[in-house]
């Protein structure tokens, strides 16, 4: 049901080795003849969509890896559940950092122990017209990305958009800022690390992260240093 990777540090000697991935299929965490996973009522904190929406059972499936996660750190439940101005839940107490993403039967997690992490898995069959990217794109991605064939630039669109996600949410404020303020550049095909600066923090970006889920295109970024 929850499988697990672990980004490494082969390229990129800055990149902290705990950074983990759970992931699994929302309908297998939450069948449909499920009303509700065996969860304490603080999971539920912060769940907005209605009991049985689809939403409901992604945001559910998404606790439910938390719940995992902190019985294996041997943190037990997760009462001291907050979430800061942009809604980015955190825990309370410390100790851990996490982040969540689903897009349709997919849900993810990531964590590591100091460094705030982001995460952002988008299936490759979305469709990126030219209004969704001209809102994602700085100018010189816009270029890049228009030089390239259509089946081209939907997967460079869609890694684009995830790897954009992740930053966001690892630097706190998620989609309440324009991606197109972040320069990432339109990359080639396959896993890469890069680095990325953003108004003097630096996070290491793992983009198109080579995992079993063929289905969906997955990029986590992990917060780095602030420059003083």
């Amino acid at each position: 049901m929850v499988n697990n990777i672990l980004l490494t540090t082969q390229t990129d000697p800055a990149w902290p080795e705990t950074v983990a991935i759970m992931w699994g299929s929302v309908n297998e965490i939450f069948p449909p003849t499920v009303e509700i996973l065996d969860l304490d009522s603080s999971f539920l904190i912060g769940v907005v969509a209605e009991n049985n929406t689809w939403a409901y059972r992604q945001s559910i499936a998404g606790r439910w890896l938390l719940a995992n996660l902190l019985a294996a750190e041997s943190q037990g439940c997760v009462q001291g559940l907050a979430f800061d101005a942009y809604r980015k839940p955190r825990l309370s107490a410390g100790g851990l950092e996490f982040n969540v993403s689903h897009d349709g039967d997919v849900v993810a997690l990531a964590h590591h122990r100091q460094c705030s992490v982001g995460l952002d898995v988008l299936a490759w069959a979305t469709d990126m017209d030219d209004g969704v990217i001209a809102v994602m794109a700085s100018a010189s991605e816009w270029v890049a990305l228009q030089r390239l064939s259509m089946g081209e630039r939907r997967a460079a669109s869609v890694t684009l958009w995830t790897a954009k996600e992740a930053v966001m949410k690892a630097l706190g404020f998620g989609m309440h800022r324009e991606p197109a303020e972040i320069e990432i550049g339109v990359l080639s095909a396959g896993q890469q690390q890069v680095r990325v600066c953003f108004e003097g923090t630096t996070l290491a970006l793992s983009v198109n992260v080579d995992w079993p889920c063929q289905t969906h295109c997955l990029s986590c970024a992990v917060v780095l240093y602030h420059d003083r």
